[in-house]
C-alpha cells in the first residue's frame, strides 16, 4: 500500500536566518537553495517556497492516496468486463478517429485540464533561463530511453526467453517495445507531477518539446531500432493525439485564466475550479485504465504468461531510466520542483500513442499490442512508486544542494 503525502513545515526565523545565508563553524558562506527555511537557512528559502503556494502540512485526497489500489481494481474490473461481455470492447473499439480513442481522449482531457489551470505564461516565457531540466529530460527521451528499451528486449525475448517464445512472438514483442519506449510521456505526467508538486510550467514546456520532436524523430528511431523501412507510421494519429491531449486543454485551460482574471477574486476562483476537478482527474484515470483493459481483455486472457514475461523488461526499463534521471538532476542541482517531473518525463510512456499506433501498423492480435498494453499495466504502479520516493526524499534531496562550495547555487 503506498501512501503519497507531502508536508512542508516553516519555522519560526531568528536573527541569523535574516541573511542571504548562513555560515558554517569556520564562518564559511553555506548555500540557500529552495525549501531549506526548514532547516534554518536563510529567508530567501521561504520567499520562493511562498512563491510556490505550498501550504503547511498539505496531503493529497484519499483516493489519490491509494491510487495503486484503484488502478488494480480497475484492471481486474475491465478485464472481467471485456471477458464476459465481448459486446463491449468491440462497441469502444468503433469509437475511433484516425486510430484515436475518442472516449479516451475525453477522459485525459479531464485529467489534464485541472493541471493547465497550474500553468502560468510568464514561466513558460522564462523556461529557457532555467534550461538544465529541458536538457536532461530530452537527453534521456531520444538519446537513450529507446535504446535502452531496445537492448533489454533483445536481451529477454531473444536470448532469456529464447527457449518459451516462438520466433514470431519475439519479433512481435521487440516491435511493441521499441514503439513503446520511443514514445515519451505527455498527458499523464501531468498527473504524476502534480501527485509530487512538481512545476506545472516545465512540465508544460517538457511535454510540448516532447511532442515537437516526436513528430520528426519517431519513425527514424523505430526504422534504426527494428532495422525495417516498411513501418507506416499514422500521422494523423500523431498529430490528432498531440492536438487532443496537449493543445485543447491547453487552451481550455488558458481560456479559464483569461476570463477568471477580470475578477478581482479570479484566483480564489481558479481555486475552486481547481478543487472541483481534482476528483474528476482521478476518476477518469480509473475509467481510462478500465477501458484499455476492456478493449484488449481477450488478448490478455489468452496469453496470461506473456503478460508476466512481457512486465519483467518493462519494469526494469521504467525503475532504471527513472534512478539515472533523478540522480542527474541531484548531481546537477536541478531544483527538486523540476527533478521530480524530469524523471517522470524520461520514465514514462505516451501509452496512448503507443496502442494506437501498434493497432495501426500489426492489428489488433499482435504481440505489439499485448506489449503496449502490458505497458499501462507496469506503468501506472511503478509510476505511483516514483512518486511515493520523490516526495519521501524531497527533504534529503534538498539538503544536498547546502554544500560548503556553494556549487549548487553557482549551477
Amino acid at each position: 500500500m503506498i501512501e503519497l503525502t507531502y508536508s512542508s513545515t516553516m519555522e519560526n526565523k531568528d536573527e541569523s536566518t535574516s541573511k542571504a545565508g548562513t555560515t558554517n563553524e569556520n564562518g564559511d558562506l553555506l548555500c540557500c537553495p529552495p525549501g531549506m527555511v526548514e532547516k534554518g537557512f536563510c529567508n530567501q528559502s521561504f520567499e520562493q517556497d511562498q512563491n510556490m503556494n505550498m501550504k503547511p502540512s498539505e496531503k493529497i485526497s484519499f483516493f489519490a492516496k491509494y491510487l495503486t489500489v484503484w488502478v488494480a481494481i480497475a484492471m481486474g474490473v475491465g478485464t472481467l468486463i471485456g471477458t464476459l461481455a465481448p459486446a463491449v470492447p468491440d462497441a469502444l473499439e468503433k469509437a475511433t478517429v484516425a486510430d484515436i480513442w475518442i472516449p479516451g481522449a475525453v477522459l485525459v482531457w479531464l485529467m489534464v485540464y485541472p493541471m493547465m489551470l497550474k500553468v502560468r505564461w510568464s514561466a513558460i516565457r522564462n523556461a529557457h533561463e532555467h534550461p538544465g531540466g529541458l536538457f536532461l529530460t530530452t537527453f534521456i527521451n531520444w538519446a537513450i530511453q529507446p535504446f535502452m528499451m531496445y537492448a533489454l528486449a533483445v536481451l529477454f525475448f531473444n536470448i532469456f526467453y529464447g527457449n518459451i517464445l516462438s520466433d514470431d512472438k519475439q519479433s512481435e514483442y521487440i516491435s511493441g517495445a521499441v514503439i513503446l519506449g520511443g514514445s515519451p510521456c505527455t498527458a499523464m505526467v501531468f498527473v504524476w507531477s502534480s501527485l509530487a508538486k512538481g512545476d506545472p510550467n516545465y512540465t508544460l514546456v517538457q511535454v510540448v518539446l516532447n511532442d515537437i520532436i516526436l513528430l520528426f524523430l519517431y519513425v527514424p528511431t523505430a526504422k534504426l531500432l527494428l532495422n525495417t523501412s516498411n513501418i507506416a507510421l499514422p500521422w494523423d494519429t500523431v498529430y490528432l493525439s498531440v492536438i487532443l491531449f496537449v493543445v485543447i486543454p491547453f487552451a481550455l485551460g488558458t481560456i479559464t485564466h483569461v476570463v477568471m482574471s477580470r475578477y478581482s477574486n479570479g484566483e480564489e476562483k481558479l481555486q475552486r475550479i481547481d478543487s472541483l476537478f481534482s476528483p474528476i482527474s482521478s476518476i477518469s484515470l480509473i475509467l481510462l485504465v478500465v477501458f484499455i483493459f476492456i478493449s484488449q481483455a481477450k488478448v490478455i486472457t489468452q496469453s496470461p504468461a506473456d503478460v508476466f514475461l512481457i512486465a519483467v523488461p518493462l519494469m526494469i526499463q521504467t525503475i532504471f531510466i527513472f534512478a539515472l534521471t533523478y540522480t542527474l538532476a541531484w548531481y546537477f542541482c536541478l531544483e527538486h520542483k523540476i527533478a521530480g517531473p524530469a524523471a517522470f518525463v524520461g520514465s514514462s510512456n505516451f501509452f496512448e500513442l503507443a496502442v494506437a499506433v501498434a493497432l495501426a501498423v500489426y492489428g489488433p492480435g499482435s504481440g505489439a499490442v499485448l506489449v503496449s498494453v502490458v505497458g499501462v499495466l507496469v506503468e501506472v504502479p511503478l509510476m505511483l512508486l516514483e512518486v511515493a520516493f520523490v516526495n519521501a526524499t524531497k527533504r534529503r534531496y534538498e539538503g544536498r544542494l547546502n554544500d560548503t562550495n556553494c556549487h549548487c547555487k553557482q549551477a
